[in-house]
């Protein structure tokens, strides 16, 4: 009885030519998820842990920068910031990359979109920086609002485009 019941869902859950596929989730099974109320909680469950695997996935990477610049500047003090700072910042280019792909988004994925979105989300940030400064906020007040709002930013474009699933 139980096994007719979950065959009556999955069938219900296929998708009919009704559909926009821009409204399609499918799932592993090709069943649309967003189909019926059981299947907008599976949605649900599955993208309210994702968020959360995204800003882990970022304080990795920014503790890896960070723990590289100190590895290097603690054993040659002299060493040139800027590259220091590069060599730490590409380190966590990849640990992100990766990261997002294999834990928060779990499916492949665009190395160079990512490259753009990270390099849009710094321009974001340094625009944001100088207009609240003109607009006479403090540094500091200016720096914490656009380290709130880019990554918003970069995980919209991150989901929407560069680890977006094929068929969406």
């Amino acid at each position: 009885m139980a096994a007719e019941k979950l065959q009556l869902l999955r069938e219900a859950d296929r998708p009919t030519a009704a559909y926009e596929e821009s409204e399609m989730v499918l799932n592993h099974e090709g069943i649309n998820e967003a189909a019926n109320p059981i299947g907008y909680w599976r949605l649900l469950r599955k993208d309210v842990g994702r968020p959360l695997r995204f800003g882990l996935v970022g304080l990795s990477a920014t503790f890896t920068h960070v723990g590289l610049a100190w590895l290097i500047l603690s054993a040659w003090p002299a060493a040139n910031p800027y590259l220091v700072n590069v060599m730490g910042y590409a380190l966590g280019f990849f640990v992100s990359y990766f990261g997002h792909r294999y834990l928060t988004f779990r499916t492949e994925g665009s190395m160079s979109r990512f490259g753009l979105v990270v390099i849009g989300g710094f321009a974001l940030n340094n625009l944001l920086v100088t207009l609240l400064l003109a607009a006479s906020a403090s540094a500091f007040v200016a720096i914490l609002v656009a380290t709130a709002i880019v990554p918003v930013v970069t995980y919209v474009a991150s989901s929407r485009w560069v680890f977006r699933r094929s068929g969406r």
